[in-house]
């Protein structure tokens, strides 16, 4: 018999569900909320920190997706069958703008959880339901359209080479047409200068001849045709000035091969309306106007035969100035206005002349003496003079031509009354009984009738258009100086002058006779009978270059040959064997199957083509130089149905979310930018309302506003609408005019709720931003389904989405599929004439057995793919990945459960399988390379088989402190997070494993863990509380987080809330000092019973406590009040102003293994059956501890309970009542510290259970444990 001592070196390995003689000494049998760490050892987890009410209605079933944005940016997006809510890790939500049918994507699903699969890009999330099957869309109008031709039959005509001595020979129906070329590029000619005659060919001549022989291009078609279009459909109307009208023969030319053309103008009963060109002089019948004509062509005339008889002209252009036409004489233009007159010359030929004098601003500045059309004249010489009425002029008959003339030739003398003497009124108006209303008169020429007074002014033009006996009259006033308006004879008209013939230019320059453009072939037709050598069976052939177009509208045959084998000639219809059988000129989106090794489908192609540039009035028929590029082959289905594709979740950026297809619409649609509101509107709420639903008349209901205002300063009657935003918009696809209505219960009182009131009308809105558009999943661009198959997932419900290579992937059945590089929308390859490296990726994971994939996590540069047995690596054979190089291998066969997503853990995947009612863990990892590779799945759960419950639906990880946590569905675990801790040790070639503690946690007052996530070192958590959804936190780091300011450590307390800002976020913090906002909210003192009571901002569902902060004062760390339903709580005492922390107080368990001896056995270890150890007591070394329990059960004998709280050994209510410690507490004290704590056990070690538990919210940490007993041999081993 001997006294020995035995250590456990560390408290860190979790728990084991072995027979204690087979346990680790270091594990435990039970370890609840606590956490293993090889930094602190063993301590009581930190506790859990509401940070918002997310929901006060239960989500149902729902899948929980983090959206990782950035380090600031960081979501949760909550995802059933019918619904998207979206909050970021403040708890914060998100407005999610949904596409009209978007959720019908999701209305399949039952079990989100595992049926729901997401992942993140940037702003972009792809949400994919794994039951729904992605489509091609179908139909007639969804399938690669054959596109619209000009006529349905066509081909070309491609003369690839001239040749000397050649003939080619086009056939098209019965018509032949043979060209040949010279024999030699020189022949001998007597009559050529040298007596050499050169000979140039080209394939572009060769193509000319080959088409004027088979139909000659005319402007309009030929009698037999009827002859009676419409020169508009062949002619643009280049509008010329036209003078003259009648029937005439005239010869037309053209700035192309047309000279000489007759043209019958009235074809045209539009454009040309006053003219006829006619090839005779009374035209009988329609002329052919015109062969070998060019699109493009000028059409001119003599300027004679616009006006037949006028020739030479004063001024051709009205544009162009008279004063170089015209000297302009010195004449005085007294009137204003635009006055169209006849003017004369004094030349025979002149008469009638019309010209516009304002031509010249400089000489004759206020007269117009022309019309709408000024000619400027014809026939004209130099030196003619030209002149004028003097009624142009302003003086046509008039009371007195001349101010220098006195009136008294001109007027008689009223003698009116009253008139008062050395009267002066300046340009006085007088009015007379005739035409002459507003004559301006200077009554002082006449000296001897009216001496003092004066009428006018020096430049009075005295009337005009008088007669002899008109009356003059003027304002009494005018003569008297009063206020009397009455009307006062003052004169007659005696006599008036006529008007005269003024001079006013001489003719110094004139126009010749001019060519007019008159009009532009825009059209040309091609002769259909034989009468001009052309062909009955098409309806146009035209030439580009070596090229010929051949149409029709019904079918034709068409054969080329020359002498070469039709190495000079060739005709392409809708197939060609090769590439380069195709000429660069081509008509527009023409087609052509590349057809290669006639016998191989695979390698068929289709090309269409695109000019360099197109006709932007008749784009269908440009014709010329471009390139062939690859097509769909019409009648192929070609677009992916959108509706049946992964969704998109983004996040756009006025902060709210879209849900929707990638249908490649705008993200906004019109959004409101200014509203007017309607009068007597009386909104009575408060300043500030939140997301107030309103609604519109037309397609915008639930529209939300951002501060209306009724003239752009003064709100509503003290109403905001959504924020601060100074601007009015928000809400999508609203126009001009739409009515805004809100509820009236959201307006004022008294009425009924959900009274429509109109408050508004739309006033502008913006334009879509093209810049903000949704993606929209790539199309085939090329080739057909056998040259171009469908991507695997068509037809295949998505299994996984994921990320990989720059890459967006898909698993389906048993495939993987990767898009184009850096285009995560594109799945077809962009040419079936060559494989790219950027090509779509789609391969299958071959093997024995049928392995449908399930989940794909990028690990050590590849892709390890998971399906429900086995495990593949997908990777490139080379350096880079491509189409070519992608591959797949079986590395192990595990079952896996699928589901829950394997997490990447340090350097391995874990993931889960099922085990009964139970769940394991394998940690899979790849080692080596190359042949020496080697893959394998350790089981990290082998010790505690029994220990995690099966239905585990969430792994997250935080590689910072080595940690995985898991959540289950299984009823009775729903409020449970499984915690493994690991640390791994290289040691040379070898891993060890020095660390891998499992233990759980229990959220006792929670119904259910919804959701964990692990962001840096902090576990965010979804947790419901009867229907109420709470998000929460748990720190996570392997040491304890620092302490508030002044405070020993953070109180343990989950749920944890406070009275301070700092600590706990605006929207969960306890009023402190009664001033919060919501007075149903505030801290209340009551003076008379002298308690203080605070307001809750959750429901208590299990026994909930308030404490008292730490400080320097004697008041810290004390437990104020307990409270086990409701929301109010109420304790002793005046607590206003103080911190103070609310929360349910939470039990740290951990049981050591039974005190056993262990031998060294093989380089392990082993229990020492043979030896009996009575343990007399046990040393448990703590440190920064406050409290904890020790609990000693032996056999037989009632639970011995061992209390440290830091004072006196056994006196617990030192720090878990209101009595207090004197002194309080702070953070110098002695009593958070580290020590030994001796445990008296008295006791067979293994028949003795000895736990430590800590049920209030001060901290506990353990490092070692060493026992002492009393050992006796029963017998010696066997050596």
């Amino acid at each position: 018999m001997s006294l020995v001592s035995y250590s456990i070196p560390n408290l860190a390995q979790g728990v084991s569900q072995q027979p204690d003689a087979q346990r680790d000494p270091s594990q435990g049998e039970i370890q609840i909320n606590g956490m293993s760490s090889i930094v602190e050892g063993l301590r009581k987890r930190d506790p859990s920190e509401t940070l918002a009410l997310v929901s006060s209605t239960d989500f149902g079933d729902c899948f929980i997706h983090e959206i990782l944005r950035d380090n600031v940016e960081e979501y949760l997006a909550v995802i059933t069958n019918s619904s998207i809510k979206v909050f970021d890790l403040d708890g914060n939500s998100y407005d999610v703008d949904a596409e009209t049918g978007a959720y019908d994507y999701l209305s399949t699903v039952t079990d989100p959880k595992a049926q729901i699969r997401a992942v993140t890009i940037a702003d972009y999330t792809f949400i994919t339901n794994t039951l729904k099957k992605p489509a091609m869309m179908t139909g007639s109008s969804n399938l690669a359209p054959a596109v619209s031709r000009p006529r349905d039959h066509e081909a070309l005509v491609w003369i690839k080479a001239a040749t000397y001595g050649q003939k080619y020979v086009l056939q098209i129906g019965t018509t032949k047409v043979e060209v040949s070329t010279a024999v030699a590029p020189v022949v001998v000619d007597s009559t050529a200068t040298g007596g050499v005659r050169e000979n140039r060919i080209s394939s572009e001549d060769i193509a000319e001849r080959l088409m004027n022989g088979m139909m000659a291009g005319s402007i309009n078609k030929t009698t037999s045709e009827g002859g009676n279009n419409s020169t508009t459909d062949y002619l643009t109307d280049e509008n010329p000035i036209v003078k003259n009208s009648g029937s005439f023969r005239a010869d037309v030319t053209t700035d192309g091969s047309g000279t000489g053309l007759k043209l019958d103008g009235v074809m045209d009963g539009t454009s040309i309306t006053s003219l006829v060109i006619a090839a005779v002089e009374t035209p009988t019948r329609a002329e052919d106007h015109g062969i070998k004509y060019a699109i493009g062509d000028k059409i001119y005339v003599s300027s004679e035969l616009l006006d037949i008889s006028k020739q030479d002209t004063i001024n051709t252009s009205p544009t162009k100035s008279t004063v170089d036409y015209l000297t302009i004489e010195d004449v005085t233009i007294n009137k204003t206005g635009t006055v169209t007159t006849t003017t004369t010359t004094d030349s025979t030929n002149g008469t009638n002349l019309k010209i516009d004098i304002t031509m010249n601003g400089s000489a004759i500045t206020k007269i117009d003496v022309a019309d709408d059309e000024a000619d400027h004249g014809r026939q004209y010489a130099v030196g003619d003079q030209i002149k004028v009425s003097s009624s142009v002029l302003g003086r046509s008959d008039s009371i007195n031509i001349s101010p220098t003339k006195t009136t008294s030739g001109f007027l008689t003398n009223s003698n009116p009354t009253g008139v008062t003497e050395d009267l002066k009124a300046d340009r006085v108006e007088t009015t007379t009984d005739g035409s002459g209303t507003g004559l301006r008169l200077d009554l002082t020429m006449d000296g001897s009738s009216l001496d003092t007074i004066e009428v006018g002014s020096n430049l009075a033009d005295h009337g005009n258009d008088y007669a002899v006996g008109d009356k003059i009259y003027v304002k009494k006033r005018v003569l008297d100086g009063g206020t009397d308006d009455t009307a006062v004879e003052i004169a007659e008209v005696a006599g008036v002058s006529a008007a005269t013939t003024v001079h006013i230019a001489t003719v110094k320059k004139v126009d010749p006779a001019t060519q007019v453009h008159i009009a532009t072939v825009k059209k040309v037709d091609h002769a259909r009978d034989g009468s001009k050598g052309g062909v009955a069976d098409i309806d146009e052939i035209t030439r580009s270059g070596s090229v010929l177009w051949v149409s029709s509208d019904s079918a034709i045959t068409i054969s080329a040959v020359d002498a070469r084998s039709n190495a000079d000639i060739t005709v392409i219809l809708s197939k060609v064997q090769a590439f380069t059988e195709l000429p660069t000129i081509a008509p527009n989106n023409y087609q052509v199957t590349i057809e290669g090794d006639p016998t191989n489908s695979f390698d068929d192609y289709h090309v269409s083509f695109a000019p360099k540039s197109l006709d932007s009035t008749n784009p269908e028929d440009t014709f010329g130089e471009g390139t062939w590029s690859e097509t769909v082959k019409p009648g192929e289905a070609y677009k992916i149905d959108k509706d049946t594709m992964p969704h998109l979740l983004i996040r756009k950026p006025d902060d709210r979310f879209y849900f929707g297809s990638a249908d490649g619409e705008f993200l906004y649609g019109k959004q409101v930018v200014s509203v007017s509101i309607e009068a007597n509107v009386t909104m009575t709420l408060g300043n500030v309302v939140t997301a107030v639903p309103t609604t519109t008349d037309n397609s915008g209901s639930g529209l939300i506003l951002k501060k209306i205002t009724r003239d752009g300063s003064n709100y509503i009657n003290g109403i905001e609408f959504y924020g601060s935003d100074d601007s009015v918009k928000d809400g999508t696809n609203y126009a001009v005019g739409d009515k805004i209505y809100v509820r009236t219960d959201d307006i004022t009182a008294g009425m009924a709720n959900d009274t429509p009131i109109h408050i508004a009308t739309v006033t502008a809105v913006n334009s879509p931003d093209d810049d903000l558009k949704r993606p929209s999943w790539g199309e085939r661009i090329a080739g057909d389904t056998t040259t171009t198959p469908n991507p695997s997932f068509i037809g295949n419900a998505i299994n996984d989405i994921f990320i990989y290579k720059n890459r967006l992937g898909f698993l389906a059945d048993e495939n993987v599929i990767l898009s184009r590089v850096r285009s995560f929308f594109e799945f077809f390859p962009e040419t079936v004439t060559a494989v790219l490296d950027t090509d779509p990726i789609d391969v299958i994971a071959s093997n024995n057995r049928v392995s449908v994939l399930k989940y794909a996590v990028p690990y050590q540069d590849e892709l390890i793919l998971f399906s429900s047995q086995y495990q593949f690596r997908f990777n490139a054979a080379e350096t880079v990945l491509t189409p070519a190089t992608a591959q797949i291998t079986v590395l192990t066969q595990f079952e896996i459960d699928t589901n829950v997503r394997p997490q990447l853990a340090g350097g391995g995947i874990i993931f889960a399988q099922a085990n009964g009612d139970f769940s394991q863990f394998r940690e899979f990892s790849v080692r080596g390379a190359g042949t020496a590779l080697t893959a394998d799945a350790q089981d990290l759960t082998g010790y505690v088989s029994a220990f995690v419950p099966s239905s585990i639906h969430k792994l997250t990880v935080n590689d910072t402190s080595n940690a995985v946590f898991g959540i289950s569905n299984k009823t009775g675990f729903k409020n449970r997070i499984y915690v493994y801790k690991y640390f791994v040790r290289n040691t040379g070639n070898n891993v060890e494993r020095a660390q891998s503690s499992w233990s759980y946690w229990d959220l006792s007052g929670a119904d259910e863990i919804l959701q964990v996530l692990c962001v840096r070192e902090t576990l965010f958590t979804l947790v419901r509380y009867g229907t109420a959804i709470y998000l929460e936190k748990i720190p996570v780091q392997d040491r304890s987080p620092e302490p508030p300011t002044g405070s020993p450590y953070p109180l343990l307390l989950d749920r944890r809330i406070s009275t301070e800002t700092t600590e706990t976020p605006t929207a969960m913090c306890v009023d402190k000092d009664g001033t919060h906002t919501d007075p149903t909210k505030r801290v209340v003192y009551d003076a008379d019973a002298k308690t203080t009571t605070w307001q809750l901002p959750y429901e208590a569902v299990t026994t909930t406590q308030a404490w008292s902060g730490f400080s320097e004062s004697s008041t810290g760390g004390v437990l104020l009040s307990t409270i086990t339903s409701g929301s109010s709580i109420t304790a002793s005492g005046d607590w206003r102003n103080k911190p103070i922390y609310f929360g349910e107080p939470y039990e740290f368990r951990y049981r050591f293994t039974r005190f056993k001896l262990y031998k060294e056995i093989g380089g392990g270890k082993a229990a020492a059956n043979i030896e009996r150890a009575q343990v007399r007591h046990a040393k448990l070394r703590y440190h920064e501890t406050a409290f904890f329990e020790i609990e000693v059960t032996a056999e037989r004998r009632d639970t011995a309970t061992y209390r440290f709280d830091g004072t006196v050994l056994g006196v617990r209510e030192s720090l878990v009542t209101s009595t207090l410690p004197s002194g309080g507490y702070n953070s110098d004290d002695d009593r958070y510290k580290e020590g030994i704590f001796n445990i008296p056990i008295m006791s067979k070690g293994e028949r003795c259970i000895v736990e430590i538990k800590n049920d209030t919210p001060h901290p506990c940490k353990f490092s070692t444990c060493e026992w002492v007993a009393l050992v006796t041999r029963r017998a010696s081993a066997l050596r």
